[in-house]
């Protein structure tokens, strides 16, 4: 999970313990001499709230935090929660509980949630839905009665995507972009399907279509990982968190066509040789872009073997990118 800035300059993250040992969110405040003071704003397991916080933390525009937990909750199948700021400390609140059942018809273990403009939320299931491979989920409040209410928007049925793996990703006219794991062509990686790359988007009628951007294939890494990031030309970037070269993993970026996938082009195989390798291995989450650079992080490899922090070109050629923190 990544950590989040608020406008004051204030980092947020979750961590696995807390006062109940289920997890907790936690602000980080940076002082005038340089230290940083923590502040542990929720602790979960009370009251089966959930635990296993999974999924970057999202703002809205009036300062509520956003996120899931993966599991627990009153039906112990994860939940939705939010978090409001106030001057006696931070309220929680749980929008929904997701019921726990991996056959559905409900999505089960839930991965982040996004917030659009209206304050509608978008997630994931990494499994559950209609068929058992997961699902997209959106959460709306009845502006009347203030309830919330779960409705699944998209199920994944094996050739269009298994088990999304990382939060989404939400554009400016707010269509919905992300990667499953498994599934798409399942021509190669022993018939499950190497992972895809989709979009969901939403039609004149109301219904979400979604488009497959990309199928991997082994050559290029499997287990495709987000959320996704955009540059300014609308390139999008992810990472394969294994395959390719020795197993080791990749980081690529897809191009807009105007019908069907994206052009992929991949910027780097991982390929670290244990014990004097000096690049990483497995990417275990999406890739950060700024001003024309992409920063990452890997769970291995290294001088150490003990992952590093890298960095590259972005819209550059294949392997121009660079590791540059071990």
């Amino acid at each position: 999970m990544a950590l989040i800035f608020d406008n004051a300059g204030n980092l947020y993250g979750a961590g696995d313990a807390g006062a109940y040992n289920a997890g907790a969110i936690f602000e980080l405040s940076p002082q005038p001499n340089g230290q940083w003071i923590e502040t542990i704003l929720h602790s979960f397991g009370n009251w089966g709230d959930g635990w296993d916080v999974e999924g970057n933390l999202f703002f809205d525009k009036k300062g509520n935090l956003y996120g899931t937990t993966k599991s627990g909750g009153e039906k112990n199948g994860g939940t939705v929660f939010k978090l409001t700021p106030g001057a006696s400390g931070w309220t929680e609140t749980i929008l929904y509980s997701f019921p726990g059942s991996i056959a559905g018809p409900d999505g089960d273990g839930p991965i982040g949630a996004v917030p659009d403009r209206e304050g509608n939320l978008y997630g994931v299931t990494e499994a559950g839905g209609a068929q058992g491979y997961g699902a997209v989920f959106e959460i709306t409040q009845n502006p009347g009665t203030g309830e919330y209410v779960e409705t699944l928007i998209h199920n994944f049925n094996l050739l269009d995507g298994y088990q999304p793996g990382s939060a989404l990703t939400i554009d400016s006219s707010g269509q919905l972009y992300g990667t499953t794991l498994a599934g798409g062509n399942t021509a190669a990686c022993e018939a499950v399907g190497c992972g895809v790359v989709f979009k969901l988007a939403k039609d004149k009628a109301g219904n979400w279509n979604e488009t497959i951007l990309h199928e991997m294939t082994g050559s290029d890494g499997i287990f495709p990982l987000g959320p996704v990031v955009f540059d300014p030309k609308g390139n999008l970037y992810a990472v394969g968190q294994l395959g390719a070269i020795m197993g080791m993993g990749s980081v690529f970026m897809l191009t807009p066509t105007k019908s069907g996938p994206w052009t992929e082009t991949v910027l780097h195989l991982f390929d670290f040789q244990f014990p004097n390798g000096k690049d990483g291995r497995s990417p275990y989450a999406g890739v950060f872009y700024k001003a024309g650079r992409i920063f990452g992080t890997t769970l291995g490899g290294g001088i150490y073997n003990a992952g590093i922090v890298f960095e590259g070109q972005a819209e550059l050629q294949p392997d121009g990118l660079a590791a540059s923190r071990q």
